[in-house]
């Protein structure tokens, strides 16, 4: 019973997400919901979304975190393969 109501949450969660992509009017909204989606099918306590800008950056696009967890107040900051911290953008 237990695999069964498991199954129905992530294929809930997955339809969820498909109509919020096919319906958001901004890229924003469905990294957003990319986000939570990853924390609900994948038992994360957070998940993060970056966006490749094409110029060398990444900014967030989306992020998510678990209703117990609370948010840090200082910004996560990607660090590419090099350890360049100025490839992230906050916007």
């Amino acid at each position: 019973m237990r695999r069964t109501d498991e199954r129905v949450e992530r294929l809930t969660t997955l339809s969820r997400l498909t109509r919020l992509i096919t319906s958001a009017t901004d890229s924003d909204s469905a990294f957003q919901g990319i986000a939570e989606a990853a924390v609900t099918l994948l038992e994360a306590k957070m998940a993060y979304v970056w966006v490749d800008e094409r110029s060398e950056r990444l900014r967030e696009g989306g992020s998510f975190w678990a209703p117990e967890l609370a948010r840090p107040t200082i910004p996560i900051v990607p660090v590419s393969s090099r350890g360049d911290r100025r490839l992230w953008s906050s916007g």
